[in-house]
């Protein structure tokens, strides 16, 4: 397949996989019963090309970008209609062929990352969900990126997680309303081998990271409300509020990364003597989103989506645009 990934439980974008990136092409397998269900995917990701030049003739080069692969497996209980609890495991991978340890749909990530010589970014998310009552879900995630359990409450850079939950309810047959809170520590999602400019094991795909899109070095608060009509017609809006931790330069002009950027793994700043980071330094950049979606899908699996949103933040200039989606479903 060719799409945009979604994968975790949410009611906006989830912080395993967002779905707010390029479409990119995967193979998938899995099985379900009853009470089990597992599933196993292996995707191509891209990530920037740069000029490569040939050392024999130097007005010769070409255009190249580091192979790059992702592998995630889920394994997901489900004791009854009102709970259920899943376990992910991922891995991202790159400057070689599709791994055959990653290839095995059996094959624990972690211990093949091990076997393999610890050259990968390996993480694991815990999620569940629950209905306490008729029309009413909650759900969360916790999305570990790197795990010493001995750094853990020390805001250590040995320790960077995700962390998302929130509730939606049907306030009428057509009509669901969401809150969620969504936190993503400093450095998450980044890996700290680069090559050639691009830090390949990064959880990103073309630069736009795989988890959530408000990526690393932040949090929001988000309320939303999707209805849906007669003739296969649908409306969403959203109002979030999101606080961010963005690198800099200080006035010495050296670059002090704070964690904010999910391309750039390299740790620099004060804190890396001491092993510490913090969350949401750096340079602020808080501010309100709004969106309006409707969507019409006048042929199954074929629909036309039109947006309009409007972002305000502090540092960032104003944003407001439209846009107008066809999407193919099959």
């Amino acid at each position: 397949a060719n799409e945009r990934l979604i994968q975790g439980a949410s009611f906006s974008e989830p912080i395993i996989l967002g779905g707010r990136n390029d479409y990119y092409a995967f193979a998938r397998i899995g099985f379900r019963t009853k009470s089990f269900q597992y599933q196993m995917i292996h995707a191509n990701l891209a990530d920037r090309a740069y000029w490569e030049y040939d050392p024999d003739k130097p007005d010769f080069g070409r255009l190249v970008s580091p192979q790059r692969y992702m592998a995630m497996h889920r394994l997901s209980i489900i004791p009854s209609p009102r709970f259920n609890f899943s376990f992910y495991e991922m891995v991202v991978y790159g400057l070689r062929s599709p791994e055959l340890a990653y290839l095995n749909p059996f094959n624990p990530v972690v211990t093949s990352e091990h076997a393999l010589g610890d050259r990968d970014n390996s993480l694991f998310a815990l999620e569940s969900v629950a209905r306490p009552a008729p029309k009413i879900e909650a759900h969360a995630t916790l999305l570990v990126d790197d795990m010493i359990l001995t750094k853990i409450g020390k805001n250590s850079y040995n320790v960077k997680w995700a962390f998302q939950t929130g509730i939606g309810a049907h306030i009428a047959d057509n009509i669901l309303a969401s809150l969620a809170y969504t936190r993503v520590d400093p450095f998450t999602y980044t890996h700290r081998f680069p090559y050639k400019g691009s830090f390949y094991n990064a959880y990103q795909h073309n630069q736009s990271t795989l988890g959530h899109p408000i990526g690393p070095n932040s949090d929001q608060w988000k309320i939303a409300a999707k209805m849906w009509f007669p003739k296969r017609i649908r409306a969403e809006a959203s109002l979030s509020y999101t606080r961010r931790g963005e690198n800099y330069t200080d006035a010495a002009g050296k670059f002090i990364n704070v964690g904010g950027d999910p391309n750039n793994g390299l740790q620099t700043g004060e804190e890396l003597a001491s092993g510490k980071k913090q969350f949401l330094a750096g340079n602020r950049d808080d501010g309100w989103s709004a969106l309006a979606s409707f969507s019409y899908e006048p042929i199954r699996n074929i629909s036309v989506r039109f947006q309009a949103i409007h972002e305000t933040y502090q540092r960032t200039p104003n944003v407001s645009f439209f846009k107008t989606e066809l999407i193919f479903g099959f």
